[in-house]
């Protein structure tokens, strides 16, 4: 009982990281969009990859300690409909995050490139578009993280 214990603690503790990493992102995504000049948007940017940083780890916590809590309770990931379902929407907030980190990237460094006058022309548009990709990926993913809270507390079906 206790390693179950354990297991949904840490559960937890991974959810916390997501949504931590989803709240962080969306805030620094709104103070990025306030600064006026490119130099400060770019400081901003570099300095916001620490929080990027908690995604990966609480993906990977939640996903073995959610196979952990499967296998105790001797779920396969198909006997539960509500399991079901929020694996599914596990896996598309995870891989939404990994690609949309990768655009924030791409977008860090037009940014930054921006800063220093040395980027291509149509690199703006570039950034206008990346930003309003990001801006539907964190309403997003808010709403995924939400459906499989309510979905790990509710249970319907059962």
């Amino acid at each position: 009982m206790a390693l179950l214990s354990l297991l949904r603690l840490l559960h937890f503790v991974g959810f916390g990281l997501l949504a931590t990493s989803t709240a962080g992102g969306w805030i620094l995504f709104r103070r990025y969009r306030r600064l006026g000049d490119r130099r400060s948007q770019a400081v901003l940017l570099s300095g916001a990859r620490p929080v990027g940083l908690l995604s990966p780890a609480g993906i990977g916590v939640m996903l073995l300690t959610g196979i952990g809590q499967m296998h105790f309770y001797g779920f396969g990931p198909f006997s539960e409909a509500w399991l079901s379902l929020k694996l599914l929407i596990f896996l598309i907030a995870a891989t939404a995050g990994i690609v949309f980190s990768l655009r924030a990237r791409t977008r860090t460094h037009l940014v930054s490139r921006l800063a220093e006058g040395t980027a291509s022309a149509g690199a703006e548009s570039e950034v206008a578009r990346l930003d309003r990709q990001l801006r539907i990926f964190y309403l997003l993913q808010t709403t995924l993280l939400t459906v499989i809270l309510l979905l790990s507390v509710m249970k319907p079906g059962r």
